[in-house]
């Protein structure tokens, strides 16, 4: 998923598009304003879409910009495509240091309908996270306790996820997707998993396995700032880890 055009991710998406197994079938979700002069790549499946796209999916619009809704292109790409059992999303500044088939078979065993990274309940050392700041306990009639966070550059979900959450976000959009779906899904029986480090969610043999938890909120080798160098990852030398951002 990105909204431009780069021979960095036409190297990405390819290496996905060879390493994921036979059955899966992999698309960039690429924005594409019409008024854009960008070469699209010469690539099998491109599903281009435009902010129009999103507003006639007529869900409820958090804040005034994409990047606080960049969970409906996923959601866009289920409508078109309803037909898939599961949907993994992969930002274009998300690299796996391994081969990819690795993780996504990994979790073909796993019936969990939303599969993200630092997947956490509110509690005292989260409690200062910015994205809280907008989500109203009170008026969501959910303790504290039962509301949840995650980050999601990458995630996996499930076809009846989001056939749900099409529903909901027609009703009400509350507060910034990394709230609003982990404490929904949590709080209306959908089963939720980490890919890896140390919280709640992460199952004991997967402690630290596809990402490595950092100290303080989403930090480690998945987290917001600062950028990850392709050299730095590299002098590191990990195998099959998730980072982000990769610029």
């Amino acid at each position: 998923m990105s909204h431009f055009v780069n021979d960095i991710l036409v190297k990405r998406y390819q290496k996905l598009v060879n390493e994921a197994p036979s059955d899966y079938d992999v698309y960039w979700m690429l924005q594409h304003e019409n008024n854009s002069k960008e070469k699209l790549p010469d690539i099998t499946r491109v599903e281009t879409f435009t902010l129009k796209d999103i507003d006639n999916l007529d869900y409820y619009i958090y804040g005034n910009h994409l990047y606080h809704n960049v969970n409906f292109i996923p959601q866009l790409f289920y409508n078109r495509h309803p037909e898939y059992e599961y949907y993994w999303n992969i930002e274009y500044d998300v690299i796996y240091t391994g081969d990819w088939s690795i993780i996504l078979k990994y979790f073909e065993e796993s019936n969990s309908d939303m599969i993200a990274c630092h997947v956490e309940k509110y509690s005292e050392k989260n409690a200062d996270w910015s994205w809280w700041r907008d989500f109203d306990f009170n008026e969501q009639r959910f303790r504290k306790q039962d509301c949840l966070k995650s980050f999601n550059p990458v995630y996996r979900m499930s076809n009846r996820t989001f056939v749900y959450l099409d529903q909901q976000f027609k009703i009400a959009n509350p507060a910034y997707f990394e709230t609003t779906i982990p404490t929904l899904l949590y709080n209306n029986n959908f089963i939720l998993e980490d890919f890896g480090g140390t919280g709640e969610f992460v199952h004991k043999y997967n402690y630290n396995r596809f990402y490595i938890q950092g100290a303080d909120v989403n930090n480690g080798t998945m987290r917001f700032l600062p950028r990850f160098l392709d050299e730095e990852i590299s002098y590191l030398g990990t195998k099959n880890i998730l980072f982000h951002p990769v610029k």
